[in-house]
Order: structure tokens, then sequence, then C-alpha cells
């Protein structure tokens, strides 16, 4: 009987054992497979909002003299900025005073290209170096001409020019070149004293940066008023035909405002 008990009393705690155990590994798999937290595979992506409106660019303007009673020769490019007191166009008197100023630039070119010339006593060197900006020089005027892009096209001819004649010279002796600078310094000496008189200069009262269209928005809206604008008055703006000049203007300073009416709904996009 004593043999019976004890064999029965193994087996009762074989089985508790192996249902503790078998409780353990299931908890463990219940809390495994009931997780909360959980991975997932993200994307980084951005999003952009565009609204297309119309509007105005306002900044600073000065509007140069109309001049007239002559011919006028701007002599600053497009957004080139000007010093105060710096030439921006020269008003000639006549066909024939213009005509004097383009001789005298003609020779001036063609003194400074002697000079470099004599001064240099080019070596082979330097003569490759000219070879090199010629061909560049003729490769930028191809592509402007392509581009319709006309004044730069016809400065970078004038470069062009300038750099053929100096390549030219180098071949020439500095006896030779010293007599054609003295013949070209008596006749700029001469067309110098036939121009006093004839030509005016316009210059810029301050410093900006020079612009050859004026379109009468210039008095009309200014930075100082964008603080009281309404998108009405906005709208009802109108060029001032009395504004006209065919000089140019000067954009000054560097803060430029963009204003333009849009609905309260496409303001947070803007």
């Amino acid at each position: 009987m004593k043999k019976k008990k004890s064999g029965f009393g193994t087996a009762l705690l074989m089985a508790a054992l192996f249902l503790g155990v078998a409780a353990y590994f299931g908890i463990q798999a219940v809390q495994y497979l009931d997780d909360p937290l959980g991975v997932t595979l993200a994307y980084r992506y951005e999003v952009e909002r565009t609204v297309d409106m119309t509007g105005f660019v306002v900044r600073e303007e000065r509007v140069l003299p109309d001049e007239s009673g002559g011919l006028l020769r701007v002599q600053r490019a497009e957004g080139e900025r000007v010093a105060a007191g710096g030439t921006v166009a020269s008003v000639y008197a006549d066909q024939a005073s213009l005509d004097r100023q383009a001789e005298i630039d003609s020779l001036e070119s063609r003194v400074e290209q002697l000079r470099y010339a004599q001064d240099l006593a080019l070596a082979a060197e330097t003569t490759r170096k000219l070879d090199a900006r010629i061909a560049q020089n003729l490769l930028e005027s191809r592509r402007f001409l392509a581009a319709n892009r006309l004044y730069d096209a016809e400065s970078t001819a004038l470069e062009l020019r300038a750099l053929v004649l100096k390549r030219d010279y180098s071949d020439a002796g500095n006896g030779d070149i010293a007599v054609q600078l003295q013949e070209l310094g008596a006749r700029l000496l001469a067309l110098r004293s036939q121009a006093e008189g004839t030509v005016r200069r316009v210059t810029a009262p301050e410093a900006g940066l020079y612009s050859a269209e004026v379109d009468g928005y210039e008095t009309v809206l200014t930075p100082g008023m964008l603080e009281g604008l309404t998108p009405s008055a906005l709208s009802g703006l109108t060029a001032d035909p009395s504004t006209v000049s065919r000089t140019g203007k000067l954009v000054l300073g560097d803060e430029w405002y963009y204003v333009a009416a849009m609905s309260a709904a496409e303001a947070p996009a803007a």
C-alpha cells in the first residue's frame, strides 16, 4: 500500500510541474503575439503647394531726366550698377557729333591695342593665350546670336575685334607701332578739340542699378505705400502716362517687394 501511494504522489507532482511549465510558455506566447508596439516601413516625401498669381515687383526707383534736343547714346547695360556721379548716357548735338564720337572710340581702341603690343613685346606664350581667347569669343558670339541676345553678342564682337587686332599687331615691329601711336595721338587730339561743346553727359544723381525700361509705375507704386494698400486699390492702379524718359531710370536700394491680390484660401500656400 505504501508503494502505491508513493507512486501516485510522484505522478501527481510531475503532472503539476508539467502544467506549470506549459502555463508559463503559454503566457509568454500570448504576450509576444499581443505586443502593443508595431514596426512598419516608412517612406520620406515632401508635399509642396503652389499658387499662381499676377502682381507687381515694387522697389524704390528714380526716373532720370528725359533728355531732348539731341541724339541720346546710353552707355550702361541693363542691370549695371552705376556709382553716384557716374555717366549714364551722352547727348550729342547732331549726327556729326555722334559720328565723331564713334571715330574717337575706334581710335582709342586702336591706341590701347598698339600699346598692348608694344609694352608686352609679345612672346609665343602670350600669342597662344590671345589665340585661345579669340576662339573662346567666337564660341560665345555664336551662342549669344543663337539665343537672340543681341546686346551681349555686340559686346562680345567688340572685344573679339580688339583681340584680333592685338594679335595682328603682335607681329609688328616696335618702330612701326611707335609711328602709328604718334599719328593716332595727333588725330585724337584734333577730334577731341572739335567735340568740345557738342556733347553733354547725363550722370547718376545717386548710386543704383540702371534700367532703360520706364513703365509709368515708378511714382504710382512705391514701397512707402504698401502698408495701407488694399486689394481693390491694387486692382485699380494704372501707369502714369506722364512718367516717360528715353534715358531710363535707377533702381535704388536692395529691398524689393512683390505685391499681388489673392483669396484667403490661397494665402496659407503663398
